[in-house]
């Protein structure tokens, strides 16, 4: 019977075996079909969370919306004959263990899902394999577990474009990790011990990766850099700031000079492998044995069989490698800035693009000191050029999401600069020189075979 007073619904079976409706309302007093409500197919796609609770799911990867507002886990699969799901999730039972607890940011992915995030991407996210020894660490120094998250929300912001709330998580970790830093550094070593140590040069490559990121605000609508965003090309005041943050790591290494040796195996052991020859931390000697004679003349640096030491200004006391006698001799400023950096990148040029060798090109950040910056920020050119040779060797390191954006876009509009410079096109001596020179920065992005 139906709710209406003036309505009286009787549903009869007809000869077909389907049914009919008469409406015995006074005003319209007619037969009309039933209509079965229309079968819709189950989809198959969205996530395990909302499938269980039978919402609309945004299938966003890898974490969808509604997850990311609710703080659950976010599993996609497709179930298997034994009615689980792909990835070892049982439909009934999306249950994931986190090896520590940490704060979440207010309106930001929750700290529980960037854990289960760099549960299930480790190796994807950092680019070496899984460490118990980083985990012991994680658990006893908060520094460590704050780094780890705010890497694993810059990752979820790199696959999940858009997604505001892994943007908050990853500011708000990033934050907590450097405050937390900056406690350590101004503990002494000897309170720190050699697990403080190890933490803290851990914590400080990592925080390197992210200072190396792409904000979202410097890359165009189709997610590609734009060569009009990067810093060469700029006026803002700060545009150099993220590159300030890497010479935190110059810092590290001076105030925990008495633990590096051991400091330095542990994060070989981390980021090369066990089976990789360990790190030895020594200091670069004054020596360019190896670098080309152009590089020597372009950057008037002395012949490489000398040692320098600085003397007065505009000056340079070079000391004889075998007769052990002394001069002084004019020398150009800023070749004597960037002459540490050079050496730096001497040191690192045998390691070919291959996966963990990514990390033996980061002394060369350690080098670029704040005079080597100021040069940068007034676009020297000689400085922008070394620099950016540097960003090419990086670029051969294809498919690291932390750096590929930064490098390639920077590396060519560090090239686009100086083409509008017109270097090449000087005359005389220095025409020739810069025509060399750009030869080889051509090739510093070219993989050889």
């Amino acid at each position: 019977m139906s709710a209406r007073r003036d309505d009286l619904i009787v549903p009869r079976r007809d000869a077909e075996g389907g049914f009919q409706v008469f409406s015995l309302n006074n005003r319209d007093a007619g037969v009309r079909e039933y209509k079965r409500r229309r079968m819709h197919a189950k989809a198959h796609s969205g996530c395990l969370a909302c499938r269980a609770k039978r919402v609309k799911c945004d299938e966003l990867k890898p974490v969808c919306a509604r997850c990311c507002r609710n703080g659950r886990s976010c599993v996609y699969g497709q179930p298997s004959k034994d009615g689980r799901w792909a990835e070892g999730f049982s439909i009934l039972t999306p249950v994931t263990v986190v090896p520590f607890s940490a704060p979440s940011a207010q309106n930001g992915t929750s700290s529980i899902h960037l854990m289960q995030h760099f549960e299930r991407h480790w190796a994807e996210i950092f680019g070496f394999a899984r460490s118990d020894e980083v985990f012991a660490l994680s658990k006893s120094h908060s520094l460590v577990r704050n780094t780890i998250l705010a890497v694993a929300a810059c990752h979820l912001r790199h696959v999940s474009p858009g997604v505001l709330q892994h943007r908050i998580a990853e500011h708000f970790q990033q934050c907590l990790a450097l405050r937390d830093c900056q406690k350590f550094l101004a503990t002494p070593p000897t309170e720190l011990g050699q697990s403080g140590v190890n933490a803290l040069m851990f914590s400080a490559m990592l925080l390197n990766m992210l200072a190396f990121t792409l904000p979202e605000s410097e890359t165009s609508s189709t997610g590609e850099p734009d060569l009009g965003t990067s810093w060469v090309f700029s006026t803002h005041e700060h545009r150099l700031g993220w590159l300030a943050l890497q010479e935190g790591l110059r810092h590290v290494l001076r105030s925990t000079a008495a633990y590096l040796g051991q400091a330095m195996i542990f994060l070989g052991q981390v980021f090369l492998g066990p089976d990789n020859d360990p790190w030895v931390y020594s200091a670069f000697p004054h020596s360019l044995n190896g670098l080309p004679e152009k590089w020597i003349k372009f950057f008037k640096l002395e012949n490489a069989a000398y040692g320098c030491e600085c003397g007065p200004a505009g000056s340079v006391e070079v000391v004889g490698a075998s007769s052990g006698h002394s001069w002084t001799i004019a020398r150009d400023k800023r070749g004597e800035i960037l002459r540490p950096a050079l050496v730096a990148l001497l040191h690192s040029l045998n390691a070919g693009p291959v996966g963990f060798n990514i990390f033996k090109y980061f002394p060369f950040l350690s080098k670029v000191h704040s005079e080597f910056r100021t040069l940068l920020y007034d676009r020297d050119e000689k400085a922008l050029w070394l620099f950016g040779y540097w960003l090419g060797l990086m670029s051969r390191f294809e498919g690291l999401w932390w750096c590929d954006k930064r490098v390639n876009r920077d590396y060519k509009a560090i090239r686009l600069w100086l083409e509008q410079a017109h270097v090449t096109l000087r005359p005389g001596v220095e025409g020739e020189m810069w025509r060399e020179m750009m030869e080889e920065f051509d090739k510093a992005a070219v993989v050889p075979t």
